[in-house]
């Protein structure tokens, strides 16, 4: 058979080998960027286009380099195409099963979403070319230096791909290699295996984490305010088990602050963590006053600790008693817990308005309570619950009011009489108004909550939400003229993700809402879209509409969300990031959905792992035998973001605006630039308290 070489030329060979490599690199990032199966095919099918022909570039090369066989044109042809073929065949395979088997077939499957697919494909495409650039270096020249490079290249490929491939390869695994070189940390007890640390409630603190050496803790808050902080254990050696008592806070005269201890249990949010662990504490399982916890084996087991003070808890220091016991009721340690009570008080009425939804036909079923319409509102307006179903949302509705959230609907329907004490309840910042097809019956509604100042403005519709198409605005149009019809002065929110909505006319969600909508409420991200802020502004301003704003599974990025993946603290830093904004409401679309998947078991409540958490602030607590709300982490650490937007309210009040903006800039400067400094929140936070005392 006849042999040709077409490309003699080595330098050639190295130059084309660097373009297609260059190439390859380029298409790969824009993968990257925009991968989103389910929405665009077309990029997808042009990325693998666009692949699979540098790998098949890269195969002809290969053989076409090679010294020692000759491969004819149609030989090598024959050659690549297979190649590509293979390579093809196999990443969209990958893809396809993660994708669409995985993510739709089951929603318990802890791998399954499209970042898994998009790690996985990547990692197959860094070893495939790794290998083709050694089989390239290797035709080339037989010189060691040569084949050196190609060995580096290969490797460099491969190490690449393991990365990427993390999510079924993570590097937790080599977690116990690492921990006999570096030692956990924490304070040392009289059993010298176990350890312990007190920590910020604005830290998460992922299982494999190094401990600090903080012995001890001080609370600092108002009266009527609620302050935790979290107290990490470890075992350097073997499974173990320990007590923990805490007793309430008392001061010199004996007056007392209650203490609750809550265990933090992980959840895993595969793809999405440190380097030995995508585990995160989530849920806040409420523990006895005397608790037993088991430590295994170089894990941390994170407490929270909350003290709650009451409208008349004296100022003042209080101190609590800690002991720390092993299994024989020996003492390992007594930390020192301190309370100190600032001389002012929190209003029982929250400064920021806030609205959040309490719904799941899931949550529900878990809870073993099957109603599908339990919690809502009907379109007749019906409100029914059976005797056990009420008590049950009772305790979740006051759950968050005694966190200072609003639900959107109270626990009965506003034409009952035992509605008025909610509505006229200070804690409660707003409701909804149920929207029925019977005009008589809307009337009935809005007569009731308008013969009272304080309902009337607390009350809203919310029968439309995130209009944004020109068939959506058309109904957002048809709802606001009718009721302005029968609901004269009405107040009314609905979101909106986009300010330049998919309409005729080109106006933006702001002016297609203006004068309608007397609430206004973007998600955080759309007041960084140009012009966003001067109009939301100019509606407040020219016409008294309320600016409220709302996160759901986005913005995500470096926008602070509800997010379990995210560091505490920015779940804190919204409040303080609201009040630089001048906003006044904050409203999240649930506290309990569970229809996507049990938060007892997957942290993918909604379609990606990204946004783990979303709309769960709150766990089916019967469904692990707790006949209580079980709250999480984030949760409270919303709470306190709440209680500091009082405190910035209460500082403006007294201080003037120039004085919190220079505070607020301590901690946040743009709804993307922020401080993950839990000391500098805490000092900066307890200098406004401070300031506000004195």
């Amino acid at each position: 058979m006849k042999k040709t070489n077409i490309l003699q030329n080595k330098t050639a060979q190295v130059l084309l080998c660097a373009a297609l490599t260059a190439l390859f690199g380029v298409f790969l990032r824009l993968f990257y960027d925009q991968y989103i199966p389910w929405v665009n095919m077309a990029l997808v099918g042009l990325w693998f286009a666009l692949a699979t022909f540098t790998i098949g570039g890269m195969t002809a090369l290969s053989l076409i380099s090679d010294q020692n066989r000759a491969y004819s044109k149609k030989g090598v042809l024959i050659r690549a195409t297979v190649v590509m073929v293979i390579f093809a065949v196999i990443i969209f395979g990958v893809s396809y099963y993660f994708n669409l088997v995985l993510e739709f077939g089951s929603r318990y499957t802890p791998y399954a979403d499209n970042e898994c697919a998009i790690r996985i494909s990547f990692g197959l495409c860094f070893v495939m070319y790794g290998v083709l650039l050694l089989l390239f270096f290797r035709a080339v020249s037989g010189k060691k230096a040569v084949r050196a490079i190609g060995v580096l290249a290969l490797a460099a490929c491969v190490a690449s791909g393991v990365f990427l491939f993390r999510k079924m390869l993570p590097t937790q695994y080599l977690y116990p290699a690492y921990r006999v070189f570096v030692s956990p940390g924490g304070v040392k007890t009289k059993d010298k295996t176990v350890r312990y640390d007190f920590a910020y409630a604005t830290e998460k603190l992922q299982p494999t984490a190094n401990l600090g050496k903080d012995a001890g803790i001080t609370l600092k808050l108002a009266r009527n305010e609620r302050e935790g902080a979290q107290l990490a254990f470890v075992s350097t050696r073997d499974e173990k088990t320990v007590r923990i008592s805490i007793r309430n806070f008392v001061n010199g005269e004996g007056d007392e602050i209650p203490v609750r201890i809550y265990k933090e249990r992980y959840v895993a949010v595969p793809g999405w963590g440190s380097a030995f662990s995508d585990e995160y504490p989530d849920a806040l399982e409420p523990l006895p006053d005397d608790a037993e916890i088991t430590l295994a084996k170089n894990r941390l087991q994170p407490l929270y600790i909350e003290a709650v003070s009451s409208p008349e808890t004296p100022s003042g220091t209080y101190t609590a008693k800690c002991t720390i016991t092993d299994e024989n009721a020996n003492v390992l340690a007594t930390p020192t817990l301190t309370a100190q009570v600032w001389d002012f008080t929190l209003s029982d009425k929250p400064e920021t308005e806030t609205a959040m939804g309490i719904f799941s036909s899931e949550f529900w079923r878990l809870m073993g309570l099957d109603s599908t319409s339990y919690g809502h509102n009907g379109d007749d307006g019906s409100f029914t619950l059976e005797e056990e179903q009420e008590k049950v949302y009772k305790q979740y509705y006051e759950y968050l009011l005694e966190h200072h959230i609003t639900p959107y609907e109270i626990p009965y329907d506003l034409l009952d009489e035992r509605a008025d004490a909610y509505m006229s309840d200070p804690r409660v910042t707003s409701f909804v108004v149920p929207y029925p097809e019977d005009d008589d019956l809307l009337v009935q509604y809005y007569e009731k909550i308008s013969s009272n100042p304080e309902w009337a403005k607390k009350a809203y519709f919310y029968p439309i939400d995130e209009p944004n198409d020109e068939a959506a605005y058309a109904r957002y149009k048809e709802i606001t003229d009718r009721l302005a019809r029968l609901c004269p002065g009405y107040n009314m929110v609905t979101p909106f993700y986009s300010n330049e909505p998919e309409t005729e006319g080109g106006l933006t969600a702001v002016e297609l809402q203006r004068g309608r909508s007397s609430i206004l409420c973007p998600e955080s991200v759309v007041l960084d879209s140009e012009g966003a802020r001067e109009a939301l502004y100019a509606a407040r301003d020219d016409l008294g509409a309320r600016i409220w704003w709302y996160v759901c599974c986005g913005p995500t990025g470096d926008y602070n969300n509800n997010f379990i993946r995210q560091q505490a603290i920015r779940h804190r830093i919204l409040f303080w990031q609201e009040k630089m904004e001048n906003v006044t409401g904050f409203l999240y679309w649930n506290s309990i959905y569970c229809d996507k998947g049990n938060p007892w078991e997957t942290s993918k409540t909604w379609d990606s792992y990204e946004s783990g958490g979303d709309g769960v602030l709150m766990y089916p607590g019967r469904y692990m035998g707790y006949d209580e709300p079980v709250g999480t982490l984030r949760l409270k650490n919303l709470c306190d973001g709440i209680e500091d937007y009082a405190y910035l309210t209460m500082a403006e009040q007294k201080f003037g605006r120039e004085w919190i903006d220079e505070k607020i800039a301590l901690i946040t400067s743009s709804l993307t630039e922020y401080t993950l400094d839990d000391a500098l929140l805490q000092q900066v936070r307890n200098g406004i308290g401070s300031a506000l005392e004195g």
